[in-house]
């Protein structure tokens, strides 16, 4: 059975102790075959990057995938040394969008970024908004067209939720262009009402 990993969250862990509090991270990763089988990974460590990698080389031991969401420009900007390290050492498949893509390389362009890309032997799936998304790997470059949205009124969490439309389909061993389109599918839906659930 093939499993795949998708880091899922990261949290700040707080211990009260005698002169003061003590602060951790820890990070979350679900494990599942689509097929019923499905496991939880868990790490902790005094640093963001650390808890991220701890918990990757936990699913990479074990022979999985790993998605990695590069998660904001915020976070890059902070973690970029060891974001890097993660997505050329460990990660197999990298979610961004086109400003995330740029910080992550520090380039100016999506171009360029994708020269870089291309150079790993990665699936990067790169979120463009109302321009859809490009799925890049060492050999090829998918532009997957957006769906038309008439109403947008929240985007919180459409990036995750693309993510999890192409993990769906790449679980299920579909061609990258369906897991683009399956991405793209979900994003389109979730932007159309409040909140992160459908």
């Amino acid at each position: 059975i093939e499993f795949k990993d998708k880091l899922v969250s990261i949290n700040r862990i707080t211990k009260v102790v005698k002169g003061g509090r003590r602060f951790a991270f820890s990070a979350l990763v679900v494990v599942g075959n689509q097929s019923g089988s499905i496991g939880v990974g868990h790490a902790k460590a005094k640093q963001v990057p650390d808890a991220i990698k701890k918990a990757t080389e936990c699913a990479k031991n074990n022979g999985k995938k790993v998605a990695f969401s590069v998660s904001d420009v915020f976070c890059i900007e902070r973690f970029r040394d060891s974001f890097r390290a993660l997505v050329e050492d460990d990660a197999d498949i990298i979610f961004a969008n086109e400003e995330e893509a740029k910080a992550l390389f520090e380039v100016s362009s999506l171009d360029d970024a994708i020269n870089k890309i291309k150079k790993m032997n990665k699936i990067f799936a790169i979120t463009l908004g109302d321009k859809g998304a490009k799925i890049v790997n060492q050999t090829n470059i998918i532009q997957v067209e957006a769906k038309k949205v008439e109403n947008i009124i929240d985007t919180t969490g459409a990036g995750d939720i693309f993510a999890a439309g192409f993990l769906l389909q790449f679980i299920n061993k579909k061609n990258l262009n369906e897991c683009g389109r399956e991405g793209i599918q979900l994003a389109s839906r979730i932007i159309q009402k409040y909140g992160a659930r459908l």
